[in-house]
């Protein structure tokens, strides 16, 4: 199977109302459509009073190299430390020296 990372963007609304934050996951799966499916069913079961707050998850594959948060969780601080551009994450940490 492949494995397919996942970006939830919270509604302005949440963010306003009760902090909502992105939140990143990566899921193994037969393809995309099933992946997005196994995404907004572990944001339910995850965070049962907020899937409302979500919009549909950003999916792109996996490209060996690449940062990935743990593969079957979400990850709130995954998406503070890393940005998607598009087509992949790439790291926003800065080195604090």
């Amino acid at each position: 199977m492949t494995i397919y990372n996942g970006l939830f963007e919270p509604k302005k609304s949440a963010i306003k109302d009760c902090g909502a934050v992105q939140l990143a996951i990566a899921i193994d799966a037969p393809n995309k459509k099933v992946a997005e499916s196994i995404m907004t069913g572990k944001l339910w079961e995850s965070y049962p009073a907020n899937g409302d707050n979500y919009f549909k998850p950003k999916l792109w594959e996996h490209v060996e190299g690449q940062p990935l948060p743990t593969v079957g969780q979400f990850d709130e601080s995954f998406a503070q430390q890393h940005t998607f551009d598009g087509e992949k994450w790439v790291s926003t940490a800065q080195d604090s020296a």
